[in-house]
């Protein structure tokens, strides 16, 4: 096993803003009786969820169908991350066990990092490249090492000083983004590309969980704060937040290019799955620089994207930077 042990860091401390509007959409399994949610998207919009109906299951939604998968032979299966060409990964119970699997190229396998206890594959990017989190190859009290592996060699990723470590996800760069406790109990978000590695200070933050890092290098998850949980989306410039309307709490679980964020928002004790999307892309997601998509810009103006800064962030995961810097009378 390869190990990275980072020693320099670079701390950044994010602004906490509310800046981003969404537009929110509720997907639930028609047969599920609890534990509702989704869990993962890619680029062409489709999601992944879990539902609980007598026993677990995972299921896709391409906007009109639910199809369901289970882990043959498993049960309670869950998926925590696709890509674009039909991969993705997830967990399941096998024995009491839980269990880590890998569904490429029509065929679904086990995959489990060599004497660890337990194996939690997080993500799959397009170059198939995973990530994710084994127990029982370190003592106790982490007895947690997060990791990549592309298909030949596992690579460690360690941080000095660290409590515990977690890899959550990985772009199509092969960008890897994370979670890292010290030992004064604060938390802080870890963006990694090559040897480079940028820290984001989260110390305030009673817990973090990282779930997504998108091509633009955009990360979402979910953060505790004294009001509770929330989903917050960190662009490098400014970090938004944000809970679906009228939750007690609202976690995050995926984010595509796009900027659409899907996870789970819990009311009177009752999750439900929820698509996000930011107020000013395109509606009908077809991508058309039309009088349609200028509206919706003007509309987020008005409503709290005030800056050029978050009109560029749209119109990159677009790549239509030029046109909307011009069309908003930007440099």
């Amino acid at each position: 096993m390869k190990k990275i042990l980072v020693l320099l860091v670079l701390f950044t401390v994010p602004g906490i803003a509310q800046a981003m509007t969404y537009t929110f959409a509720v997907i639930d399994h028609p047969d599920a009786q609890s534990n509702r949610m989704l869990t993962a998207i890619n680029d062409n919009g489709i999601v992944g969820g879990y539902y609980y109906a007598t026993e677990g299951h995972s299921f896709w939604y391409d906007g009109q169908s639910f199809t369901v998968f289970d882990f043959p032979g498993g049960t309670y299966t869950k998926i925590t991350g696709v890509n674009d060409r039909g991969d993705f990964v997830g967990r399941c119970t096998i024995d009491n066990q839980t269990q880590s699997y890998l569904y490429q190229d029509g065929t679904s396998s086990m995959f489990q990092v060599p004497d660890s206890s337990e194996t939690f594959l997080e993500d799959v990017n397009n170059n198939r490249v995973l990530t994710g989190n084994a127990t029982g190859l370190i003592p106790l009290p982490s007895n947690n090492i997060a990791f990549v592996y592309d298909g030949v060699t596992l690579e460690e990723m360690a941080i000095d000083g660290a409590f515990f470590v977690s890899a959550d996800s990985l772009n199509n760069s092969d960008i890897l983004a994370g979670r890292y406790l010290d030992i004064n109990n604060n938390w802080y978000l870890f963006i990694r590309s090559g040897e480079s590695v940028i820290f984001r200070d989260f110390s305030t933050m009673i817990s973090l969980e990282v779930e997504a890092i998108n091509d633009w290098n955009s990360v979402a998850g979910s953060l505790e704060d004294e009001t509770g949980w929330k989903v917050f989306v960190d662009y490098g410039y400014s970090v938004s937040t944000f809970n679906f309307p009228g939750a007690d709490y609202t976690k995050a679980t995926d984010m595509n290019n796009a900027g659409q964020v899907v996870g789970y928002y819990v009311v009177n004790g009752m999750s439900h799955g929820f698509l996000a999307s930011p107020y000013y892309m395109d509606s009908d997601q077809d991508l058309d620089t039309d009088g349609q998509d200028l509206s919706r810009l003007q509309a987020a103006i008005s409503q709290g994207a005030s800056d050029m800064e978050d009109l560029v962030n749209f119109a990159q995961n677009f790549g239509r930077k030029q046109y909307f810097t011009n069309q908003a009378g930007g440099n």
